[in-house]
């Protein structure tokens, strides 16, 4: 069921690699800050890609991020479930 009706603002949290135990505090206390907010009506997760590594080749301007892998479908999951264990709509 989605918390309160207002839109927000994006919020970035990395799930990195490894085992994942520290990302997982990290989200859940992420999570719970976002439960106790009134206008979060959802959380989009959204993984990250490198569909915008050509542009910066093309802008001639270090794309930083080209060794950061992009993450599995079971991280992805993961992810939405710490959310969804929160009592927040994840999508």
């Amino acid at each position: 069921m989605p918390r309160g009706t207002g839109t927000g603002t994006a919020t970035s949290y990395s799930y990195g690699d490894g085992d994942g135990s520290g990302h997982r505090l990290e989200l859940a206390e992420g999570a719970d800050l976002l439960g106790e907010l009134l206008n979060v009506s959802r959380v989009d997760i959204l993984p990250f890609h490198k569909l915008d590594e050509a542009k910066w080749q093309a802008l001639a301007k270090p794309f930083t991020l080209h060794d950061t892998p992009s993450p599995t479908p079971e991280q992805v999951t993961e992810v939405r479930e710490v959310f969804l264990s929160h009592g927040l709509y994840a999508v």
